[in-house]
């Protein structure tokens, strides 16, 4: 892997680790709010929070017909929702 490469790699992942916090802590607040307002309810010691990680690993595997990860190609607020 020559230098460029791996300084192109190692962005990718501090950009995606933003993306995830900003995406999940957005997120949870959304639900907080939903939650307090009592608009949405889940079950007693439902983790949202954890529930939103699994998803987060789950749409680093997800891609496209041309192989980019849905991560990459998706907006934020397609990925939120």
């Amino acid at each position: 892997m020559t230098t460029a490469t791996a300084e192109k790699t190692n962005s990718q992942v501090k950009t995606n680790a933003i993306a995830k916090k900003e995406v999940i802590d957005i997120v949870s607040e959304r639900i907080r709010t939903l939650q307090e307002r009592r608009e949405l309810h889940l079950p007693p010691n439902y983790s949202a929070e954890n529930a939103l990680k699994a998803a987060w690993l789950a749409l680093q595997e997800v891609t496209d017909k041309d192989g980019k990860t849905a991560l990459t190609v998706c907006d934020r607020n397609s990925i939120m929702n």
